[in-house]
């Protein structure tokens, strides 16, 4: 093998940590002298629609307009609805992305929903991580095993 043929390590990553309420796009880099991974945050979007209800009263339905079967297909339509959502917002970003794979950490149920909707070229590029980070802000994402491993030392 030469040394033209060894795959180059990325000094930088962008990525992206996601779940039914909302999501982040994220820059990592590796800073000197140490080589510590510095990340920040560069996009968000959230999901507006889960603080609203949508159950609409019926003389069928239990107190408040909803039965417990309507509640669960109510949040299958709401997370499809914001995984489109997502999808358009990957894909208005993706082209400012530099890096030619794209990581992605979102929980199974929304994984599930977006890979229904990612068009070819984005199926191309985005690699799944199945794991709920939107809870950890960026500089314990720097700290994170899953995050550093995209950038070796």
């Amino acid at each position: 093998m030469q040394a033209n043929d060894v795959p180059r390590r990325p000094n930088q990553v962008s990525f992206f940590v996601l779940d039914g309420g909302g999501g982040r796009l994220l820059a990592g880099r590796r800073v000197p002298p140490a080589g510590r991974l510095h990340v920040d945050e560069v996009a968000k979007i959230e999901n507006h629609e889960e603080q609203h209800e949508h159950g609409r009263p019926s003389p069928l339905s239990a107190k408040g307009g909803k039965t417990y079967a309507s509640e669960g297909h109510e949040d299958e339509h709401q997370l499809h609805r914001f995984a489109k959502r997502v999808v358009v917002w990957i894909e208005q970003l993706a082209g400012s992305i530099e890096t030619p794979l794209i990581p992605l950490f979102a929980p199974p149920r929304l994984l599930g929903e977006l890979r229904k909707l990612y068009g070819p070229a984005l199926s191309r590029r985005v690699r799944e991580h199945q794991a709920d980070l939107t809870h950890l802000s960026a500089s314990a994402l720097a700290k994170h095993p899953a995050v550093l491993e995209l950038i070796p030392d």
